[in-house]
């Protein structure tokens, strides 16, 4: 038997060699230099009538960003709210003018809750959203609550006249509409009591037609290009981790802290609701709350995905890291549950953990100093003591596709490829759960 294991390839979540090659390739092209981060951001100046400088718009940027696909619309919104807010400080972004960002459908169904006054906050309504009944619902209640709505990339369509009812900005996009066509698209917008925008405005001329028509503002590289922004900091993604990694991994941790520690990132939240949401998980409804969370999965189970969240918004880093750590993990938990042992979550614990030095840039045994860990989880991943030792160590030899040294308690060759089959089946699931491809 095992001589047909050796000559097989050990099963991978995609073709392409074992995952430990993947993971050292990968590995090296993912290297942050040292503990400090470049934060970007974009602003670009919407003019009014007097060219001055009336909002801007906040924009994603990630020059680093290795990613193969580009970043969920979403996330990429969170990601410029988190920026301007606790990096940049949003007074310096605008001053006292107002701020558009950008929100797809999946965001203005959340009704995510801005920490800025409504009246210098521009929800601008991304062309791919549709007239909707749930999409003009929200759209109500922001508008009573006082934001500014409006259309971005707006090309008329008589489907999307409910939104227009609801704005109070149409952006045109002026190199979408023919130039023989535009006199005419303004008509039409002005049957509605809306201000009109003028983007992608990119030649003096486009400019001056524009203003003739009547349009209300302008913005595009004639007047201004995005203007990058960037501040070097100290990590703050790999150290907020690893507070709130130790702030969850505590063994006397309540379920009310848990739903206190995670409320206090936007991001994380929003992820976490998502996920327990999808199909994954299959709940008999619609999880709403931390709390609903706790009651529905345990919270158990609730700090093993909130520690599998956390750490893959460590964008910096290729998706093989994190589908390793989770392939660990769940193989390590699934060796613990075969061999009848009443703690797998310290299993999964010890397997997940196992990558932190490559996903945090740090000596494994610093990071452990900071984590509010047992010892018997401590001697696991540093010496390879104990029964979740054992396990971890089994997995890594699997890994390596070394059959003789794979070896766990009474656990026959097949129990172990079984575990690995199942690990491998779920990081994928989970993966797509989450929104990674590696």
């Amino acid at each position: 038997m095992r001589d047909a294991l050796r000559a097989r390839p050990a099963r991978t979540a995609k073709q392409g060699g074992c995952p430990m090659a993947r993971l050292q390739e990968a590995g090296a092209q993912g290297k942050t230099q040292g503990l400090f981060e470049s934060v970007y951001l974009a602003r670009q100046p919407i003019f009014d009538r007097e060219l001055h400088v009336h909002a801007y718009e906040l924009l994603f940027r990630c020059p680093t960003r290795r990613f193969e696909t580009p970043l969920p619309e979403s996330l990429a919104t969170l990601r410029v709210l988190a920026n301007a807010f606790t990096s940049f400080g949003i007074e310096r972004l605008v001053g006292k003018r107002r701020a558009f960002v950008n929100l797809g459908r999946e965001l203005l169904l959340e009704e995510i809750d801005f920490p800025l006054p409504p009246e210098h906050l521009v929800i601008e309504v991304l062309e791919t959203v549709g007239a909707e009944p749930a999409v003009l619902e929200t759209l109500r209640r922001l508008k009573a609550r006082g934001h500014v709505i409006a259309l971005d990339d707006f090309v008329y369509d008589p489907a999307h006249e409910p939104l227009i009812e609801l704005a109070d900005i149409v952006k045109v996009d002026v190199q979408a509409v023919e130039e023989s066509a535009l006199e005419a698209e303004v008509a039409r917008l002005r049957r509605w009591p809306v201000a009109l925008l003028a983007e992608k405005v990119e030649t003096r001329e486009e400019y001056a037609r524009c203003k003739a028509l009547g349009f209300e503002y302008f913005q595009g590289y004639f007047l201004s290009r995005p203007q990058m922004m960037e501040r070097r900091e100290l990590a703050p993604n790999r150290l907020a981790a690893i507070r709130l990694l130790g702030s969850v991994q505590r063994p006397d941790v309540e379920s009310s802290e848990v739903e206190q520690i995670i409320g206090q990132d936007v991001g994380l939240t929003y992820k976490l609701m998502r996920f327990i949401n999808s199909a994954l998980f299959n709940l008999p409804r619609k999880v709403d709350s931390i709390r609903q969370a706790v009651i529905y999965i345990g919270l158990k189970q609730l700090r093993q995905w909130v520690t599998l969240l956390v750490l893959s918004s460590i964008d910096d880093k290729p998706g093989i890291l994190f589908e390793t750590a989770m392939i660990r993990a769940r193989m390590c938990s699934g060796l613990a549950e075969r061999m009848g042992h009443p703690e797998p979550e310290t299993f999964f614990t010890v397997g997940l953990f196992s990558t932190l030095d490559a996903l945090l840039d740090q000596p494994l045994a610093e990071i452990l100093r900071e984590l509010p860990l047992s010892e018997e989880i401590r001697q696991a991943l540093l010496a390879h003591r104990g029964p979740a030792g054992e396990a971890l160590a089994c997995t890594l030899a699997w890994e390596r596709g070394d059959w003789v040294q794979a070896q766990c308690g009474d656990l026959d060759v097949v129990a172990i490829s079984e575990a690995y089959g199942e690990a491998l089946d779920w990081a994928q699931a989970s993966m797509r759960a989450i929104g990674l491809e590696s």
